[in-house]
């Protein structure tokens, strides 16, 4: 599953209503003001927007010393590979594509 897929599946699971934008490559909010608001949504990228999810999801996670763990009924691991911020938010964001693709 590519990050698209990833983050169309884990905004449904939150409820955004978001949309793609082809020319720029990334998700918005269908609800900002475009472009007064800043209505990104990606929370691969943001820690805040990640960390959000993962509580509005009753997402627990759990640290390794080499991986993140995240994850309600499932466990989706990533690697740290040297930055352990992003394997957070990846980790999360799976898990939220999987409850996403679970109400389907």
């Amino acid at each position: 599953m590519n990050d698209r897929e990833l983050l169309e599946l884990a905004a449904k699971a939150v409820g955004e209503d978001v949309a793609w934008h082809e020319t720029g490559s990334y998700f918005y909010r269908k609800s900002c003001e475009w472009p007064a608001e800043k209505g990104f949504f990606n929370p691969l990228h943001d820690d805040g927007e990640a960390l959000r999810m993962a509580a509005a999801l009753d997402i627990d996670i759990y640290y390794q010393p080499t991986r993140a763990i995240a994850g309600r009924v499932m466990r989706m691991t990533e690697c740290f590979g040297g930055n352990k911020q992003r394997a957070v938010r990846r980790a999360i964001v799976r898990a939220a594509a999987e409850i996403g693709r679970s109400h389907s």
